[in-house]
């Protein structure tokens, strides 16, 4: 492989994808007239996913993890996520009230991983029923102002639906939401001012589950110090259409902002099928709004809003077994930034194929789900162990298929799905989704103990090659590296793509997965911003052994680091510098950042590629 080559799939991610996250572009929501605005006073919207009642162990509890929001981050392209922390209203009685510090505890992985990912986060206190539980509010606010105010991540929602007597909607909001409200928000301003904070976005619930923004909007709050305060809306499609969206447009009208804290597609029990058509119409209402939106829910309960195929658990989440309301809200979010398409989703319809898969194979720990702390690439990436069934040229471009001499493994190292066995003859089919017609490179992670073998990429039944590259020998099956093949032409639309391996000799390959992106998309060494100051490292690309570098005479002393994927997550927690190297050995092929703190003040941050 020339080095050209590998410097471009080294430095596959940009810049851009981790400094410039959603967060650092657009930063501190703020409400201004009945608007939601970013920093630059432009108004703006997000799109992503709200998390089940945490309290739930059995439909939502266990999906609150780092490697849930990392999914849907760089999978999905969410740049919302909502920790829906259970109050009272939980199985057996588990929530705030009766365990605050363990239901914090589920929330936390949430917050911090969306923080990670450099995308909004909807701390929400989920209950019917807040203003009876105010003291508890309050504490519980003060405690996350104190812990998250200094991120322009957090967003603050006090109260999540309050029931309330849908006759009887203005006493509720002047009897028990405005008061409780009021009470909440001073604690939340006071604790920012004491601590120096700016005033965070705090969304506010409406009578009737947060359908009554019409009535709030004759009352609304206004003792906050800069009145940074919006006030939910919730929709459910199969039974909220064009009457509630006229109260959104009173309630817009007379002065106030919204934001969608939860919506689905489905009918507002949670039931039935995806109202596709409803949907729609309600995504180009809010995005004409520019109102903000967290589907619900991210949860494999057995009714249709949930987003994940009932009891997949999180592996069906990682291995994209989706409900039909799951590939429709994928669709959507994915595409919510692309205005002449984001409306026009249809069940089945996502940035890569959804279709249910099988989980991947694997023992122990393993348990078929792939690690958290993977690192992403730039591009859509495919996990080949989803092709079911067998060769059928009659149907392929309908299904995936893998030839019968395949089977499929898992990497003892981190657990990831793979399928063995590739030997000339043997090949694998996949029906992927292009976003425009241009040449392509493609990233095959593989590990070989192959001489003389080829790997093809191919269309139409095999009958057509696309490219051809040799396979290098990995010394091992457990020994994974990305095959780079640039200049592979693929129409816009839903090509099928085969990997096949040709050539003569021994040995086999296992195949873990493919990412593809457009070839204008693929940096090259020199479009990189490295660090400037007097920390350095070296070798960048790296293998086993990493060395840090400093001008004044290599000089490690008070010197510690630690190292992050491209997502956030920790690869290695803050370590003392004992010499100039540090270990690399154990971290999978991919981009990284290492993060150099010297005396307790000077922090560097620079971008590293392990081979």
């Amino acid at each position: 492989m020339g080095s050209k080559i590998k410097f471009l799939v080294l430095f596959l991610i940009t810049v851009s994808s981790y400094s410039q996250g959603v967060v650092t572009q657009n930063g501190r929501l703020q409400v201004v007239g009945n608007e939601i605005r970013n920093k630059n006073n432009i108004p703006f919207s997000v799109a992503g996913n709200s998390f089940f009642w945490s309290g739930f162990q059995g439909d939502g509890g266990f999906f609150y993890e780092a490697s849930v929001v990392d999914k849907l981050a760089t999978d999905w392209n969410s740049q919302l996520v909502r920790a829906a922390m259970a109050v009272e209203q939980a199985d057996s009685g588990r929530g705030y009230i009766s365990d605050p510090a363990g239901e914090v505890a589920k929330i936390k992985p949430v917050i911090d991983a969306a923080i990670a990912n450099d995308i909004y986060v909807i701390i929400d206190f989920h209950t019917h029923y807040a203003h009876d539980y105010l003291t508890q509010a309050k504490t519980f606010f003060t405690q996350m102002v104190r812990e998250y105010g200094g991120n322009d991540h957090v967003i603050y929602e006090i109260y999540n639906e309050p029931k309330g007597d849908q006759g009887n909607q203005t006493a509720t909001w002047n009897n028990q939401i405005k008061p409780y409200a009021e009470e909440v928000i001073k604690s939340i301003r006071d604790e920012e001012v004491r601590l120096g904070y700016t005033s965070k976005l705090i969304v506010v619930g409406t009578p009737f589950f947060s359908q009554g923004v019409d009535v709030a909007s004759l009352n609304p709050i206004s003792n906050s110090s800069d009145n940074n305060i919006a006030y939910t809306l919730h929709f459910y499609s199969g039974t909220h259409s064009q009457f509630l969206r006229n109260k959104a447009i009173t309630a817009m009208d007379n002065g106030i902002a919204l934001f969608v804290t939860e919506w689905g597609s489905v009918n507002a029990s949670g039931m039935g099928s995806a109202n596709v058509s409803e949907t729609n119409a309600w995504m180009k209402f809010l995005k004409e709004r520019n109102i903000s939106s967290a589907n619900w829910s991210v949860s494999d309960k057995a009714e249709g809003a949930s987003i994940i195929s009932s009891g997949s658990r999180i592996g069906g989440l990682l291995n994209d077994n989706l409900t039909d309301s799951g590939s429709l809200v994928r669709c959507i979010i994915s595409k919510w930034n692309d205005e002449a398409t984001f409306s026009n989703c249809a069940i089945g319809e996502s940035t890569v194929d959804p279709t249910p898969t099988p989980t991947p194979g694997g023992t122990g720990d393993c348990a078929g789900i792939a690690p958290p702390n993977a690192p992403a690439r730039q591009g859509v990436k495919v996990q080949i162990e989803t092709v079911v069934g067998t060769v059928d040229t009659a149907s392929k471009a309908n299904s995936d298929f893998r030839s019968a001499g395949l089977s499929t493994g898992s990497r003892s190292v981190d657990c990831e799905a793979v399928i063995t066995g590739f030997i000339p003859g043997e090949a694998a089919s996949f029906r992927i989704e292009t976003t425009r017609s241009t040449e392509y490179t493609f990233f095959i992670e593989l590990s070989s103990t192959a001489s003389n073998f080829t790997l093809e990429l191919q269309r139409d039944a095999g009958t057509v090659t696309l490219a051809s590259q040799a396979i290098p020998n990995t010394g091992g099956l457990e020994n994974y590296t990305a095959l780079v093949i640039s200049g592979v032409i693929l129409p816009n639309g839903k090509p099928d793509i085969a990997i096949a391996i040709g050539g003569t000799g021994v040995g086999s390959v296992n195949i873990e997965s493919f990412t593809y992106v457009p070839d204008s998309e693929v940096l090259s060494i020199d479009d990189l911003s490295l660090n400037k100051t007097n920390i350095n490292i070296y070798p960048n690309p790296v293998q086993d052994k990493l060395y840090i570098s400093t001008t004044d005479n290599k000089d490690v002393a008070n010197t510690s680091y630690a190292i992050y994927s491209i997502s956030g997550a920790t690869m290695v927690p803050s370590t003392e510098l004992t010499s100039q190297e540090v270990n690399t050995e154990l971290l999978l092929a991919g981009v990284y950042f290492i993060v150099i703190e010297k005396s307790g003040r000077q922090t560097t941050t620079i971008k590293f590629v392990k081979e």
